[in-house]
């Protein structure tokens, strides 16, 4: 079970899922890595049911309810910090946005010249 945890720290995945699938007996704490390996694969669905069998072996381990939690709301937090600072491309807050067709009014009323700054340019 240690190498398991350790290969999961480290970012080898496939290496704990191995050592996880040869291993016979199955409690709490060998569904938590099991969940964080398939996490790291890539395998959301096996990871979250591995993360609710350990959660629901053991219900008081914080660690277990944490990371079951962090499955189910994981994508609720991106959005909520994507709302939270705006679209960089939408919006009428876009400071960019109003800069930029600004510029293209003051050229046209300028004469095309560029930045707006002081008239026509001299050639």
């Amino acid at each position: 079970m240690r190498a398991a945890g350790n290969y999961v720290r480290n970012g080898y995945y496939k290496e704990a899922r191995n050592v996880l699938d040869s291993m016979g007996e199955k409690g709490a704490r060998w569904y938590y890595y099991s969940a964080l390996a398939h996490a790291g694969l890539g395998n959301t669905v096996a990871a979250m049911e591995h993360a609710k069998r350990a959660s629901a072996l053991e219900p008081q381990n914080t660690d277990y309810r944490n990371l079951v939690y962090r499955f189910e709301n994981g994508g609720m937090q991106y959005q909520r910090r994507q709302y939270a600072y705006g679209s960089p491309y939408m919006g009428s807050g876009n400071m960019c946005l109003k800069l930029c067709l600004a510029n293209m009014i003051c050229n046209l009323c300028c004469g095309g010249g560029g930045l707006c700054c002081g008239g026509v340019p001299r050639f």
